[in-house]
């Protein structure tokens, strides 16, 4: 019996690991329904920085298949290359991706890994929770829910390393483990599933390390006792050795590249400040993006601004806020709480950026006396407070006698790492977590006290497992619900006519004009289409978060068309194909482009095909 028992228990227990990873699933495929049909074709949430981490998933399979160089791509900027360091390569993630990529190509890839991201954030927050409550039931309804945080959910739309959240409680979930066993293998993990962290994104190595350095303090019965044991340095040697072996190999030339580079990687205010999220909006503000109230969610002032500056989201939901205060008031001040409080204190204070701002990221003006400001103004605190952050803010706060209100982030906003990072809202992604946490360790208070007074009583105990698990499912459906979007859109990747044209033609870079519209990125489609279709360089190609010198180069120079000079540049370019996009321009747009093309020093013959119309430069010298 002892044996059936054991293996009865142990299938269970599959059960719960098993529901904890495809729970999320349906829901998942749900929300991104656009791709159905599309799914190797296709991605959703416009033409953006989805089709940047299309090419990262498709440059890593060329890398693994020996056909590239990680960290440079020659085709594109042609014949001068792209160095990738601009943008971020989130290996974990393509390697994610890597088997799906090589058996179906990169766009099914990388939608492999956004709907993975669902069900692994889902499984990594069900382990951890567990490890909390001791309860599986709690820890799978905190895991479906992680999975939709609002914070993932508006990344979906094209920011793949930001929707590699998993990792996070994976690491926690290790820490856990590691405290109470002792064991090396979970400081390992720690180690593993930090530079999982890593190599998903730079921004989050710079959260998640403090975080989980922290978590391993305050959740240890005695940092002090801890510290005195030789056995826990070594343990701690181990872990960080495991991380920088794994992270070493990608940050290396990534660091050794950029250091080569022009351009600074520390970000000024300026810069992040537009990122910055008001208090009030990172606990209160609807979800503008719902399909039942988003359209009354945009029109009230905290959330106005939210829908087009959709990455300064760090909002957990009302429902679980609501679960958090009570796990705040219900469970005793144990170490439990006291990480859990400390996570979203560093979620908070990094969110809100290194001033105070209000509902449109400007930075907030507190009005004081002309006397008081003229001798802050002449024992320099102005001069000063405007050098640390940004120089214009000096002739503001003179000309309204007010001041700005510095936040504990700008202690260090300038410092190494942290100085790189431009959207502060993303520290946001520690306070959801904290936020599940601290609302089922009130949850589980409360079942607690339920049970005991049921017991008390000596009624319905038979009834009370269904009740429980019932009120714990609608409470995860009613947060999920809460976190609902309207439908992403979809962007189609199709070959198009013309790329069946140049696959076919003779070598040599193409250019696809307009160079960019307010609506379209007419240069990340071209570099979509050329590695899926055509395999032809590109005069231009990606940006990143640091364009190359080369872009604002070569795009000042297309400024000149049809002049000779400019013509003859595109020569010296390598260029051969010049395609002009008629369904982005309106028809005044298409009678200058075609003015400026027909007008080229160049001698070219003209191809016309459904939308698009070619030039081939066949005069050049």
């Amino acid at each position: 019996m002892a044996t059936i028992s054991r293996s009865a228990r142990r299938f269970q227990e599959g059960l719960w690991h098993l529901a904890a990873l495809l729970t999320p699933l349906p829901l998942a495929l749900a929300l991104m329904h656009p791709l159905i049909g599309h799914f190797d074709g296709g991605v959703i949430g416009g033409a953006g920085d989805n089709l940047a981490y299309v090419w990262v998933v498709h440059w890593l399979s060329q890398v693994v298949a020996g056909k590239a160089n990680l960290f440079f791509d020659p085709s594109m900027y042609y014949p001068v290359g792209y160095n990738a360091v601009a943008i971020e390569s989130t290996t974990a993630n393509s390697f994610l991706a890597l088997p799906i990529t090589m058996m179906f190509g990169p766009v099914a890839g990388y939608n492999a890994a956004l709907l993975a991201s669902f069900c692994l954030t889902s499984y990594g927050t069900f382990l951890w929770i567990r490890t909390l409550t001791r309860n599986p039931l709690l820890a799978l309804a905190a895991g479906l829910i992680s999975a939709f945080f609002p914070y993932r959910l508006v990344h979906l739309r094209g920011q793949l390393p930001q929707m590699s959240t998993q990792w996070i409680p994976l690491c926690f979930f290790a820490i856990e483990q590691y405290l109470r066993t002792r064991r090396i293998r979970w400081i390992i993990g720690t180690g593993l599933f930090f530079a999982l962290n890593a190599l998903s994104s730079w921004y989050t190595m710079v959260i998640v390390g403090p975080a989980a350095a922290l978590y391993l303090l305050l959740r240890a019965q005695s940092a002090r006792t801890l510290f005195k044991q030789p056995l826990f340095w070594r343990d701690v040697i181990i872990g960080a050795s495991v991380a920088v072996l794994l992270i070493a190999p990608v940050a290396v030339p990534y660091f050794e590249a950029q250091s080569q580079m022009p351009q600074t990687y520390s970000r000024p205010y300026i810069a992040m400040g537009i990122f910055s999220i008001n208090p009030a909006q990172i606990f209160f503000a609807p979800n503008v993006h719902h399909p039942v109230w988003g359209d009354w969610a945009a029109e009230q002032p905290i959330s106005r601004h939210m829908r087009t500056a959709h990455l300064r989201t760090a909002f957990s939901g009302y429902l679980l806020l609501a679960g958090a205060v009570v796990g705040v008031i219900t469970t005793p001040f144990t170490r439990r709480r006291r990480v859990l409080l400390t996570l979203a204190a560093l979620g908070v204070i990094g969110a809100m950026g290194p001033l105070l701002v209000d509902y449109t990221a400007r930075p907030v003006m507190v009005p004081i006396p002309p006397s008081i400001f003229h001798f802050l103004d002449q024992a320099g605190a102005i001069e000063q407070a405007s050098d640390w952050f940004k120089p214009a803010l000096a002739d503001q706060m003179r000309a309204e006698h007010s001041l700005i209100v510095p936040l504990p982030y700008a202690l260090i906003y300038r410092l190494p790492f942290i100085s790189s990072m431009r959207i502060v809202s993303r520290y946001g992604i520690l306070l959801n977590f904290a936020v599940c946490g601290l609302a089922f360790l009130g949850i589980a208070q409360l079942i607690r006290r339920f049970r005991r007074r049921l017991r008390q009583s000596n009624r319905g105990a038979a009834l009370t497992p269904a009740l429980i698990t019932v009120s714990v499912a609608l409470f995860a459906a009613l947060c999920v619900f809460e976190y609902w979007q309207k439908p992403y859109k979809l962007v189609t990747l199709e070959a198009r006519p013309v790329d069946h044209w140049l696959a076919e033609q003779p070598f040599g870079a193409v250019l696809e004009l307009p160079i960019e519209t307010p609506t379209v990125a007419v240069q990340r489609l071209a570099i979509v289409y050329s590695f899926l279709y055509h395999h032809k360089p590109l005069v231009l190609g990606m940006r990143g978060s640091f364009p190359p010198a080369v872009d604002a180069e070569r795009k000042a120079v297309l400024q000149n068309l049809p002049q000779a000079e400019a013509a003859y540049k595109l020569c010296e370019w390598g260029a051969r194909y010049v395609v002009l996009n008629l369904d982005v321009l309106n028809e005044a747009e298409q009678r200058h482009w075609t003015a400026v093309l027909g007008g080229l020093q160049v001698q070219s013959t003209r191809t016309a095909l459904d939308n698009t119309v070619v030039y081939t430069l066949t005069g050049c010298p």
